[in-house]
C-alpha cells in the first residue's frame, strides 16, 4: 500500500512540475507559433475550360533549418534550402497533380535563422479542370524528411458561371508605389494586424459592365486577451476594376492588378478592390458578405485579422504588467496593478498607447518590441535557481535596450565577466559570473 501511494505521490509532484515549467519551458519559445501558411486564388484562362491556380506559401525561417555557408560566400553567413511537396488529390483520392518546389535562402545573421518574423516565400501555377482538390503541401528537409504540413481544400470554380464572386487574395500595398501592385500577405487567407494598409482584391466574373457590387464588413463575436473586439460593421460600394487577371511575380514576391483587353476572355472579368480601415481592425474574426446589386445572392468570406507574432508574455495579463516594471515608478506599478482583470487591460493599454509611434493605427510597435525582448530574456537568461529570464540582470539589460552591438567575456582580477556593449548608448555592461550560472550586473561604463 505504502508502494502505491509513493509511486501516485511520485506521479503527481511529475505532473506539477511539468505544469509548472508550462512557459517556463525554454523549447516552448522555439517551437510556439505556426511554421508555414498557404492559401491561393483562381482566375480564368483565355479560351480554355482550365482554371489557373495561384499557391502560395511561407515559411518562417526557423522552420528551414539553416546551416553555416561555404567559406568562399562571405557575404552570405548561414542557407537554408527548402522543398515544398504538393499533391493535389480529387473527391474520389486520385492523385490529380504532384508538384514539388525548391529554394535558397541565405541570412547573414545567426537570430534571423532563428526568426519568428522573417520567412521565405514562393508560388507555384498550374492550369486545373474546375473543381474540389484536397491539397497537401509538405515541407521537406534536405534528405526529403516531411518537417510541416498544410492542408487546403481547393475550390477551382468555373468562371463562365455569372456572377462568380471567386477566393480573396488579402494584401498590403507599399506608399509611393502603383495603386496596382500589392504585396500577399499569405497567413492561411487572413489580415496580417502588423500591416499599415490592407485590401482586399477578389477576381469574378460578371453579367454585364454596369454590373456594382456592395459589401457589408463585421466582426463576430469574439474577445481577444489583450484586446476586446468590438461590435464592428461597415459597409458599402466595391471598386469593380476591369482586368486582364492578377500578374505574379517571383522576386520580391508580388502579385500586380493587370490592365484590360477588352478580346482578353470571352467573358466580362474583373477584381474587386476593398481597402480596409487600419485604424479600427483589431485582432479578431470577421466576415466580408459581397453582394451584387439588386440580388439576394450574397457571397460569405470569413477572415481573421491576426497577431501571428503577438509575444507570448502578452498572453497572460497578469506576467504583462509584471514585466513593464522596468519602466515604472512603484507607484505607477502598483496603480497599473490594481483593479479587477478589466481595469487592469485598459490601464495597461493605455499606458502602452502613449508609447505608440504611430497612434492612429491600432498595432502598437513599441508594445510588440518590448515584449518580444521579455519573450526571449524569458527563455535565453533563465538559471538553475531563476527560471524567469527576464528577471535577470542580463535579461532586464536585454528588455530596455535590445540585442547588445559586442558580446565577449573578459577575465578581471581573477573574476570572469560576460561584457555588452551598446554603441549607439555609448555604454558598456559588465556581468560577473556567480555561482549556478548567474551573471550580476556590477558595473556599467558610458
Amino acid at each position: 500500500m505504502k508502494l502505491i501511494i509513493s509511486i501516485i505521490s511520485i506521479i503527481f509532484l511529475f505532473q506539477l512540475q511539468i505544469h509548472a515549467q508550462g512557459f517556463s519551458d525554454r523549447s516552448s519559445y522555439y517551437s510556439y507559433g505556426t511554421k508555414m501558411y498557404a492559401e491561393s486564388f483562381y482566375q480564368p484562362i483565355a479560351g480554355s475550360d482550365s482554371i489557373e491556380v495561384i499557391l502560395m506559401f511561407k515559411i518562417v525561417h526557423h522552420a528551414l533549418g539553416f546551416v553555416k555557408a561555404n567559406e568562399s560566400d562571405r557575404e552570405n553567413q548561414f542557407s537554408a534550402t527548402p522543398s515544398i511537396e504538393i499533391i493535389m488529390k480529387d473527391s474520389d483520392g486520385i492523385i490529380r497533380n504532384r508538384i514539388r518546389w525548391k529554394d535558397t535562402v541565405y541570412v547573414n545573421r545567426y537570430d534571423d535563422t532563428e526568426s519568428k518574423d522573417k520567412f521565405a516565400v514562393g508560388f507555384v501555377r498550374f492550369n486545373m479542370m474546375p473543381g474540389i482538390y484536397n491539397t497537401v503541401i509538405t515541407l521537406l528537409d534536405a534528405y526529403d524528411k516531411k518537417t510541416h504540413s498544410v492542408d487546403l481544400k481547393l475550390n477551382a470554380e468555373n468562371f463562365s458561371q455569372k456572377p462568380l464572386i471567386s477566393k480573396p487574395v488579402f494584401a498590403t500595398k507599399n506608399a509611393g508605389i502603383s495603386d496596382y501592385i500589392y504585396y500577399p500577405f499569405i497567413l492561411g487567407g487572413n489580415v496580417a494586424f502588423s500591416a499599415d494598409n490592407s485590401t482586399i482584391l477578389i477576381p469574378l466574373s460578371y453579367a454585364n459592365e454596369f454590373d456594382s457590387f456592395n459589401f457589408i464588413l463585421q466582426s463576430k463575436a469574439n474577445s481577444e486577451m489583450l484586446y476586446n473586439v468590438d461590435d464592428f460593421k461597415l459597409s458599402g460600394r466595391m471598386e469593380l476594376i476591369q482586368s486582364d487577371g492578377i500578374v505574379i511575380n517571383e522576386e520580391p514576391l508580388y502579385i500586380k492588378v493587370a490592365g484590360f483587353t477588352e478580346k482578353m476572355f470571352d467573358l466580362n472579368y474583373g477584381i474587386l478592390r476593398l481597402e480596409l480601415p487600419e485604424q479600427s481592425l483589431l485582432p479578431g474574426d470577421y466576415t466580408l458578405a459581397v453582394y451584387k446589386d439588386g440580388s439576394r445572392d450574397t457571397s460569405q468570406i470569413e477572415f481573421k485579422v491576426l497577431w501571428h507574432d503577438m509575444p507570448l508574455a502578452l498572453r497572460d495579463m497578469d506576467f504583462a504588467i509584471n514585466s513593464t516594471f522596468y519602466l515604472l515608478n512603484d507607484e505607477a506599478f502598483e496603480k497599473m496593478n490594481s483593479g479587477n482583470k478589466e481595469e487592469k487591460r485598459k490601464k495597461f493599454l493605455e499606458f502602452w498607447k502613449a508609447k505608440d509611434p504611430t497612434p492612429l493605427t491600432p498595432y502598437n510597435e513599441a508594445l510588440t518590441q518590448y515584449f518580444s525582448r521579455v519573450d526571449y530574456a524569458f527563455f535565453n537568461f533563465q538559471t538553475i535557481t531563476q527560471r524567469d529570464g527576464s528577471k535577470t540582470d542580463k535579461g532586464k539589460i536585454y528588455i530596455l535596450f535590445g540585442a547588445p552591438d559586442n558580446i565577449k567575456k573578459e577575465l578581471i582580477n581573477a573574476n570572469s565577466f560576460d561584457v555588452w556593449r551598446y554603441t549607439a548608448l555609448n555604454k558598456t555592461f559588465y556581468f560577473e559570473s556567480q555561482p549556478k550560472g548567474i551573471f550580476k550586473l556590477t558595473k556599467i561604463v558610458d
